[in-house]
């Protein structure tokens, strides 16, 4: 039998049922020990990195889509006249829809499995891309890429909830953070990119300026002058542009289509072959999860008030003399180097599994010194050069972006047995708020631009106390380092954490679901008084 019709009976048995003869469920017990006291069957599959490649471009164009018309913000006012308003809100539409349908987005994910998830965010985000190039007349070209702004933001819940939810299934613990990284740097990568691609594919207007197309005037930020001879010729940049987005979504998506299977055919540990809550549950018992609420607020603060610094940086660095594209390419080479530490970091952390609260503790202490550097040079406390200005900026973003994959981890970690999708899902949606309430503070009349830096510098280092009165747990890992050396599921750890069978209305990622009565499920961590751990 091919890789590819194991993966498809898999899928299968999940869907209609199947023998447990055809299954990882043995004897009415699944997870450490198999029924005939052999242990259970781990192993990885190198498609895994087709899964993850896969998944990760997705994001990327994603993110990519999400910021499209901002790096040609003047070639869209002059070829559809859109003010400064029109161009805002095409962002806003993807941050709202993902907001309104991230808890929908997970329980798809948890209900229904990997590659129906992946299936449908791929297709919204393949037809938001493709109605773009229906028309470039300004008026149905408007309502159109609106349109698709909102099916764009209605696939983020994938890139967004999705990336430790598949690295639980695919990959084993020590390349779960690895994993987590590689696929959330991807929406991180789909906004860098736009601010190459867009540029390059449209030209700005040749009679155009960044000062005649922003000033506020009674166009309302939208481009001054005459541009009869431009407007057919950036509609034909931005409508070129559409398509190549579009294809590249069109070339996603039939892979998709054709083999994106919703896990391998065994699991590779311990914790992947078991169950999580439902949905229901895990958002009932995260809400009253004080040690995730520690991780969450340590996440969205500073990552959510970087969010909303980078996208006004060239507004915030123009009274420092820095120009429109400095202050773009600051920018970018932060957001880069923001991706490139996630990555280095988390492969760090997994050679060094255990450690993750000393290492974000020790790069939030970092991000604090690098916007402390950027802020009061910014002020003109320490002096002022160029250097030091854009070594500050980047640094600031290397740091706070590394911590993504990290808090993530750290957060699955604490909440297991809850879905994955479960915490991740929150934690954007808290730092899709925080960025828009920072935004939202420019719509305050004179309220200038100094309080950005010392709004970031608060927000790192508000993180680091709470890091601190995070209680480090592993409990998902500790299961896994159970399953793999053979113990029973109630059994004890060397910190007397007792593994027992939680309920029996858990998803079951393997094996026969019509044949079971009372599962022995998914376990519920207990410290050595038998008091649940959250």
């Amino acid at each position: 039998m091919t890789e590819m019709e194991d993966d498809a009976r898999t899928d299968k048995d999940v869907l209609l049922g199947a023998s447990s003869g055809d299954s990882f469920f043995r004897g009415g017990q699944y997870g450490s020990i198999q029924s005939d006291g052999k242990p259970q069957e781990y192993e990885t599959y190198t498609r895994r990195w087709y899964i993850l490649i896969l998944f990760s471009l997705f994001a990327t164009l994603q993110g990519a889509s999400w910021n499209a018309f901002g790096p040609i913000e003047a070639s869209s006012k002059v070829a559809f006249g859109w003010n400064n308003a029109q161009i805002a809100l095409i962002p806003m539409w993807g941050n709202v829809a993902f907001a309104l349908t991230a808890i929908l987005g997970s329980w798809l994910m948890n209900t229904k499995g990997l590659r129906a998830a992946t299936v449908l965010s791929v297709g919204l985000a393949t037809v938001g891309a493709a109605i773009r190039c229906i028309s470039v007349e300004p008026v149905p070209a408007t309502w159109l890429i609106n349109i698709g702004a909102v099916l764009n933001g209605l696939a983020a819940y994938l890139p967004n909830g999705g990336p430790p939810f598949l690295s639980a299934i695919w990959f084993p613990p020590h390349q779960r953070t690895t994993a987590t990284a590689v696929s959330t740097v991807g929406s991180y990568m789909g906004t860098t990119v736009s601010f190459i691609i867009g540029p390059l594919l449209v030209p700005q207007p040749s009679n155009v300026t960044s000062t005649n197309c922003s000033t506020q005037s009674s166009h309302n930020g939208s481009c001054s002058g005459n541009f009869s001879l431009d407007t057919v010729e950036q509609a034909s940049y931005i409508r070129t542009f559409m398509f190549v987005e579009g294809g590249i979504a069109l070339a996603l998506f039939l892979p998709v289509l054709i083999y994106f299977p919703s896990k391998p055919p065994k699991p590779p540990s311990a914790s992947a072959s078991v169950g999580r809550e439902d949905s229901r549950s895990g958002y009932r018992d995260i809400i009253t999860h004080g040690q995730f609420w520690l991780v969450c607020l340590a996440y969205c603060i500073p990552v959510g008030a970087y969010g909303g610094f980078s996208t006004v940086l060239a507004l915030n660095l123009k009274p420092l003399g820095v120009s429109e594209d400095d202050s773009d390419w600051i920018g970018f080479w932060a957001t880069i180097a923001g991706c490139i530490s996630a990555l280095v970091f988390a492969v760090v952390s997994d050679i060094y599994y255990g450690h993750l609260k000393r290492i974000v503790i020790i790069l939030s202490i970092v991000s604090v010194a690098a916007t402390a550097w950027f802020t009061l040079t910014s002020a003109g406390i320490i002096p002022f050069t160029k250097v030091s200005l854009y070594a500050s900026a980047i640094l600031s973003g290397l740091f706070i972006n590394g911590l993504v994959p990290l808090l993530y981890e750290m957060a699955c970690e604490a909440t297991y047995p809850i879905d994955e999708s479960i915490p991740c899902t929150i934690m954007t949606v808290a730092n899709t708020i925080i960025c828009s309430v920072f935004l939202l503070v420019f719509q305050f009349p004179n309220v200038g631009t100094s309080w950005m830096n010392w709004f970031l510098l608060s927000s790192t280092i508000v993180s680091i106390p709470l890091v601190v009165a995070f209680k480090e747990n592993y409990r998902r890992s500790t299961y896994d380092s159970m399953g793999t050396s053979g113990s029973t599921c109630d059994t004890q750890d060397t910190k007397g954490a007792i593994f027992e069978p939680h309920s029996s209305a858990h998803r079951l990622p393997y094996g026969d679901q019509s044949t079971l009565t009372t599962p022995r499920a998914t376990p519920e961590i207990r410290d050595s008084e038998g008091a649940p751990l959250y």
